[in-house]
């Protein structure tokens, strides 16, 4: 009995030990973390400057909002009926609107740019190279002194058909430049038979290849063969017919280009 007293004595003693020494340590570890907490807590000097960056930033913001408030308004005024930019859509509406009036509503019909492009060629075609050089003058300058093309004109007096004769109504003079013949036309003081003209160097060569041209009265003929004299050469047209009959032939009107 005295010995089994004295075990548990010991028992009790041992396990009253660790207790202590649990509750002991723990109480430490929390003193600690408590202490830790604390002095990690801002001060009432920090919080004090904390409100302060507070209230410059709101302020900031405070501004930044009364400036876009501002410019809304602005926009608001702009776009009510009748203001600035309400006026201005408008205006672009306007034009869009007679665009499409001018444009096809099928992206595939092209007639309305083909009929302008149409009359612009009739016109173009229509046009002797004295009227061209008027185009030529404006993209390359009349008054240009080292200009390397020069369009001109040049008539003829009266001169009387002889039947089945080649007659001469112009003889150029010798050429200073290249000269090309680009469009002429000869006029008749009436009714012939088969009246042809034909333009050659002055001796054998023929323009064109060889052949001769119908005489179309006071219209003009474009030239759609090479007819190119070279510097110092000279041409000659000539004209003729089955039967006279007491006609005459003028040159009326021949354009030439000058070249280098």
């Amino acid at each position: 009995m005295s010995a089994e007293l004295t075990f548990n004595e010991a028992i009790h003693q041992d396990t009253e030990g660790l207790r202590l020494d649990y509750t002991t340590g723990l109480a430490t570890v929390l003193a600690a973390n408590i202490d830790a907490a604390i002095t990690s807590r801002a001060s009432a000097a920090d919080l004090a400057t904390a409100q302060i960056d507070l209230t410059a930033i709101k302020a900031a913001v405070d501004t930044e909002v009364a400036a876009i408030l501002a410019d809304t308004g602005e926009l608001q005024a702009d776009f009510v009926d009748g203001g600035r930019l309400d006026l201005i859509i408008d205006a672009i509406l306007a034009d869009t609107a007679a665009l499409d009036a001018r444009v096809p509503t099928d992206p595939a019909d092209q007639s309305l740019v083909e009929a302008k492009v149409d009359t612009a060629v009739v016109d173009l075609k229509g046009a002797s190279n004295k009227d061209l050089s008027q185009v030529f003058d404006l993209v390359n300058g009349a008054s240009n002194p080292f200009r390397k093309t020069v369009f001109g004109t040049v008539t003829g007096a009266p001169v009387a058909y002889v039947d089945a004769a080649w007659v001469t109504i112009y003889t150029s003079a010798i050429l200073t430049k290249d000269t090309e013949l680009t469009g002429i036309i000869i006029t008749n003081s009436g009714a012939l038979t088969a009246p042809v003209y034909r333009i050659t160097d002055g001796t054998s060569k023929v323009f064109p290849y060889g052949a001769s041209i119908g005489v179309r009265s006071a219209k003009l003929d474009e030239l759609q063969f090479p007819a190119r004299f070279p510097d110092g050469s000279q041409f000659v047209i000539q004209v003729n017919c089955t039967a006279a009959n007491t006609r005459t032939a003028t040159l009326t009107e021949l354009d030439t280009i000058e070249h280098g």
